[in-house]
């Protein structure tokens, strides 16, 4: 589909176009300072990228709409841009189906299947890549609406912040499973480890802020849903990738995402210590009868593969 203003012609993006792309715009830093993507790091991926968004023959198929700007005067390609179809997602989520006038009741259509902590023991690699696919092109979907009304975002120092007091408040309770020289080292962890981990690359985009694996639904046919939008809002582009723990999703997410490595192994590894334990003192707290798996869950992470590393 070719569209035309007075000055330009907008017409879809080829391979062709990808060099002019790269040192165009999709590989300028400061353009990507005004845009909800991260710049590109090459032609090589840039050429990735306009294989992503090419249009297909039945436009029926596609959720998202994207035209190279090309003066007229000129034939020069200039930029890009484009339309996601209204929230057609590419997994299921829950959808508002009624509501009260006074906002009291709702009701909702919900998305069925299992918890994919539940079935990772059942997966193999291709099904693992599958999932991650689907969640990659998910947050690639979600990281792109921009018309989400006044919200403040929740910087990374900010949350950072937020997971050391959680942990201060709670450290008191490691002591019933623990013993001191585990504790020292959760606690040096926690001083060290964790700023580190909860670095960002300051990008702030309309994220889930609390994807993990046991809101990741996953259906007989390993169709992909997503479930519990309650921390939605503005975060660190890095944020929905953090509470993947396992490696082969996690690379076939951000493969499917399109921007390179947006999370380290060392601050996925990192992060999933830190969550774990957060969770065993909410657990602790709740009394949840899944702390004894947690805590084992923590003794593996923070002391089992250091000795056997070692």
């Amino acid at each position: 589909m070719i569209l035309e203003t007075e000055r330009l012609i907008l017409r879809p993006l080829t391979i062709a176009d990808a060099s002019v792309a790269f040192h165009g715009w999709v590989g300028d830093k400061e353009v990507a300072e005004h845009v909800s993507w991260l710049p590109l790091c090459s032609i090589e991926e840039t050429a990735l990228w306009l294989e992503e968004v090419k249009w297909k023959d039945d436009i029926s198929q596609m959720d998202c709409f994207i035209w190279g700007f090309v003066l007229k005067e000129s034939d020069e390609l200039i930029g890009s841009g484009g339309l996601l179809s209204k929230y057609e997602f590419c997994v299921g989520i829950p959808r508002l189906n009624w509501e009260t006038e006074d906002d009291e009741y709702f009701g909702y259509f919900g998305v069925q299947g299992t918890s994919l902590a539940e079935v990772f023991p059942t997966l193999d690699d291709r099904q693992k890549e599958d999932i991650g696919r689907q969640l990659g092109e998910f947050l690639r979907q979600l990281h792109g609406i921009t018309d989400y009304g006044k919200m403040e975002a929740q910087t990374t120092s900010q949350r950072t912040q937020e997971c050391l007091e959680l942990y201060q408040d709670g450290r008191g309770k490691l002591a019933e499973f623990f013993d001191e020289a585990e504790i020292k080292a959760i606690d040096e962890f926690f001083a060290n480890s964790v700023p580190k981990c909860m670095h960002g690359v300051g990008k702030y985009v309309f994220s889930h802020g609390d994807l993990g694996d046991n809101n990741i639904l996953v259906d007989s046919k390993n169709n992909v849903g997503v479930i519990d939008f309650g921390d939605a809002g503005l975060y660190d582009i890095t944020q929905d990738f953090r509470g993947i723990e396992d490696e082969v999703v996690l690379s076939a997410m951000m493969a499917a995402y399109g921007r390179g490595e947006i999370l380290s192994r060392q601050q996925a590894e990192d992060t999933a210590k830190m969550i774990d334990v957060l969770v065993l003192l909410h657990y602790v707290k709740e009394n949840d009868p899944s702390v004894a798996d947690r805590v084992e869950r923590i003794r593996e992470r923070f002391f089992t593969r250091k000795e056997t590393k070692s």
